[in-house]
């Protein structure tokens, strides 16, 4: 698992928020580019345990530049 370190009384908890969201956008799309078929495996992985109490999540497969 990748763990972040920073220093809680420097870091906003909105820009960390950005930074991990950020780090994992980057992280999937090299992997995906990479191995697809390992990029489908771990995301449907990673689907099975994102789960927050009293939330209901829906991911979307988006194509395409994030920049557009």
């Amino acid at each position: 698992m990748t763990e972040f370190e920073y220093n809680r009384d420097e870091i906003p908890q909105d820009v960390l928020l950005e930074l991990v969201l950020d780090f994992n956008r980057n992280f999937a799309g090299y992997v995906k580019e990479v191995d697809a078929d390992l990029f489908e495996r771990a995301k449907d992985y990673a689907r099975s345990f994102t789960e927050v109490e009293g939330y209901d999540i829906t991911f979307l497969d988006i194509e395409g530049d994030e920049n557009d």
